[in-house]
């Protein structure tokens, strides 16, 4: 299984059931193969996402003027970075562990991510 994944066989197919392939070795009995075909699927997802935000990134960076601060997108990094890591910054009396320090170019700049 593993060389045919090597040569391109695609374990993300599904039957006209909607069954994958890991489904299907999971019915005959072979669940050692069923995990290596998940595993494959898993990584194969993995790899479309980064090439997926690899292209909005090449597409937002045609777009950004390079002379402008995106003000919304520090904003929704600084959001981001407070509801997806904050609990992981956490010490152990329960305070915050650190901060997010942000340079700006200038006071305009400063006012406007208030």
């Amino acid at each position: 299984v593993s060389q045919l994944i090597g040569m391109g066989a695609d374990p993300t197919q599904r039957s006209r059931d909607g069954s994958s392939s890991a489904d299907w070795a999971r019915r005959f009995g072979h669940e050692d193969i069923a995990q290596t075909l998940d595993a494959a699927e898993e990584q194969i997802k993995r790899l479309s996402a980064m090439e997926n935000a690899s292209a909005q990134m090449s597409q937002y960076q045609i777009q950004a003027d390079p002379d402008e601060v995106d003000i919304q997108l520090a904003q929704e990094l600084i959001h981001w970075i407070l509801t997806h890591r904050a609990g992981e910054m956490q010490t152990r009396d329960g305070g915050p562990a650190g901060a997010v320090l942000v340079f700006l170019p200038g006071w305009n700049e400063i006012s406007q991510l208030r």
